[in-house]
């Protein structure tokens, strides 16, 4: 007799049960703003090198990391005291991720190629079913033509970067074209529901920067779509000092960052440093500018 179909659609023991605990350390109260160190768990069972590409935090201040060799882990212990922090591999498989996004509708997994929605049916701290979310937008295998982002917008469509394009997807009727001419552009994020994105310096990119993406626009890298057309310009350039390889962005929520609450954050990827990103509205285009913040990260 065939097993029921109830046995394949409520999880299966785990493939990685193994939790590494590591100690936290937490950073000094003397100034304005901590920098807590959380290790890594570089000696681990599956021999996984640990290069970190994007996180993203449950309800309960867990947080998912992805990893450049094809993995999502989860993070536990990361409040109090930091004596005890749980690392345990939650899914795997996937085409060097760099992006994990977590709200009411799921956890979503971007890699080169496909969002995928990942569901842990039975509770054990790993997913059961990897729910192709998304794929019509294809993936590219050379050196920087990596699948950047995860953001999503109020509207619920996700937004990311592929190559120099910068693309919107939701489910019907799929993914479109947004915005184009970005180089290498790692970083993204979502401040008052507005999609931005970093590119990093390089060929016909002056200086890293920071865009307010919007409908149609080109915004001066030559690849795939050259336009004879006008370059839309950045909210602001980042000077190389400050940082020459940018990395995510972050709206501040929390009242606990005092006066940067309800302000727009960026992190470096090349420098390990974050930064305050400052706007002026009162044109008929905003502009920008970058203040450095006291605090250096070990890894950018």
């Amino acid at each position: 007799m065939a097993d029921p179909l109830s046995t394949f659609i409520e999880g299966g023991p785990a493939r990685f049960p193994h939790r590494i605990d590591l100690a936290g350390t937490l950073g000094k109260d003397d100034r304005p703003y901590a920098v807590d160190t959380i290790p890594l768990p570089f000696d681990n069972p599956y021999r996984s090198v640990m290069q970190l590409t994007g996180i993203a935090f449950l309800p309960n201040g867990d947080a998912l990391v992805t990893v450049w060799c094809g993995e999502v882990w989860k993070v536990s212990g990361l409040r109090g005291d930091l004596r005890k922090v749980s690392w345990k591999r939650f899914a795997t498989g996937f085409n060097q991720p760099i992006g994990v996004h977590i709200d009411e509708d799921g956890i979503f997994v971007m890699d080169r190629g496909r969002i995928t929605r990942l569901h842990d049916l039975n509770g054990d701290d790993e997913a059961d079913h990897y729910e192709n979310y998304a794929d019509d937008f294809g993936g590219y295998d050379r050196s920087h033509t990596h699948t950047f982002g995860l953001v999503r917008t109020p509207d619920k469509a996700f937004h990311f970067v592929q190559r120099e394009a910068i693309l919107r997807t939701v489910p019907s009727p799929g993914t479109n074209l947004e915005a184009f001419g970005v180089r290498n552009c790692m970083g993204a994020g979502l401040w008052k529901g507005r999609y931005h994105i970093a590119p990093q310096e390089g060929n016909w990119t002056p200086a890293s920067m920071i865009i307010e993406v919007r409908q149609g626009e080109f915004y001066g890298h030559h690849g795939d779509r050259s336009p004879d057309r006008e370059i839309a310009p950045p909210l602001c350039y980042i000077p190389r000092g400050v940082d020459n390889s940018t990395g995510g962005m972050v709206e501040v929520t929390s009242k606990r960052w005092g006066p940067l609450e309800d302000h727009f954050l960026g992190l470096s990827y090349g420098s390990g440093i974050h930064y305050l990103i400052l706007r002026d509205d009162s044109g008929p285009r905003p502009q920008g500018a970058t203040v450095p913040l006291e605090g250096d990260f070990r890894a950018g």
